[in-house]
């Protein structure tokens, strides 16, 4: 996901990746990397060259709260970016309503037909499943069982089928 904030009136450009349990934050050019040891989506415990830290974050329509180590950030969100290259012909699968992650169907690289089950969420004692729109290829996974997500948080990344030449 590539985001364009604004903090302390600097416009910055934010790219974040995750995989399973590790996170790759780009910022300027600067590649951070963690993996995470424990926690929800908005309040983690990670670890990043051999120390650990926790990030906690809040979300208000285009604000952004984020604490680390006891350190505060805010940004304003301006607009999503367009992400480059391959990736471009991948389509986020998102939460629709906030919950729990209770089962993962598909690994990254399966192939799926419309309409197979990929993750099925938990929310208020309810279990609802998120299945494929179209049939493509699964190319990233971006949750793990257990895991507590927002609405619009995505969930898994397909690619879109390539046209026979």
């Amino acid at each position: 996901m590539r985001l364009k904030y604004t903090v302390l009136g600097n416009a910055i450009e934010l790219e974040a990746r995750r995989n399973g349990d590790n996170i790759q934050v780009t910022v300027q050019g600067r590649t951070l990397e963690a993996r995470i040891v424990s926690g929800r989506h908005d309040d983690l415990i990670l670890e990043s060259r051999g120390q650990r830290f926790r990030a906690r974050g809040v979300r208000e329509r285009n604000q952004r709260m984020l604490w680390v180590n006891g350190r505060t950030f805010s940004a304003e969100m301006q607009t999503a970016a367009r992400r480059p290259g391959p990736a471009e012909e991948a389509s986020g699968l998102a939460a629709m309503i906030p919950g729990i992650v209770r089962e993962i169907h598909v690994r990254a690289g399966q192939s799926v037909q419309r309409g197979d089950p990929l993750v099925t969420l938990e929310s208020m004692k309810m279990v609802m499943s998120v299945d494929a729109p179209r049939a493509g290829r699964v190319a990233e996974v971006l949750c793990r069982p257990g895991q507590a997500v927002e609405a619009g948080i995505p969930l898994v990344t397909l690619e879109h089928p390539r046209p026979a030449a």
